[in-house]
């Protein structure tokens, strides 16, 4: 039987193996030990457990506690990335630039797309009690028995018992978690690349909560 909790001591050492193991999948980056510990230390995950073992696990925060980059908060980021999302055509070709510009340094290609949906329509602020999701992995063995789709479904609950209002997430454009989040009708935000170190473009996407 699966069962699913809180992360705890007797969890840190697979959680980091399975980190280690999906990192470039997740990030596009080389691994980052250090990154990894400020994650698991900072933010909330929610774990796959059977017999003691870890099947998965996946991330997330409130945007008032969420680290982000070195320097920036995580409610700074995405109160960056929806002012991109919703801007005017001059902050849209500001945002194209940026990443032409990156691309050329990276040898890479350059990807951006701006979405028009309801939930960039009704979104117009971001709040701390927001939630931003990070990773979700899963044990190769045990993927496509619905864990990491179980793991999102006990975030989402997290994020709304919390009192958040909305959700962002952000994926890898080739990553399975992509069609989990759409799943969950999670809206496409931005598509923009390069990012990481492999060049591939990401998504940001966004869900609204209701209360129940």
């Amino acid at each position: 039987m699966i069962e699913y909790c809180n992360l705890s001591e007797r969890h840190e050492e697979q959680i980091l193996a399975l980190y280690k193991e999906n990192f470039k999948i997740l990030y596009g980056e080389v691994y980052d030990p250090e990154k990894v510990k400020r994650e698991i230390q900072t933010y909330q995950v929610v774990v796959a457990e059977q017999a003691g073992r870890v099947l998965g696990f996946g991330v997330s925060t409130d945007l008032a506690s969420g680290i982000g980059y070195p320097g920036v908060s995580e409610l700074t980021a995405m109160r960056r990335s929806l002012m991109w999302a919703k801007g005017t055509t001059e902050k849209k070709a500001k945002f194209k630039t940026f990443y032409e510009q990156k691309a050329k340094k990276q040898g890479g290609k350059a990807v951006t797309r701006h979405y028009n949906n309801k939930f960039l329509r009704e979104t117009t602020e971001v709040h701390p009690e927001d939630f931003y999701f990070s990773a979700v992995a899963v044990d190769k063995k045990f993927q496509n028995m619905g864990i990491a789709t179980e793991i999102t479904r006990r975030r989402i609950e997290i994020a709304r018992q919390s009192g958040a209002t909305a959700i962002f997430a952000d994926t890898r454009i080739k990553s399975a978690s992509k069609h989990i989040f759409q799943k969950f009708r999670f809206s496409l935000m931005l598509l923009r690349g390069p990012t990481g170190d492999n060049n591939e473009a990401s998504l940001l996407m966004g869900k609204r909560l209701r209360k129940k």
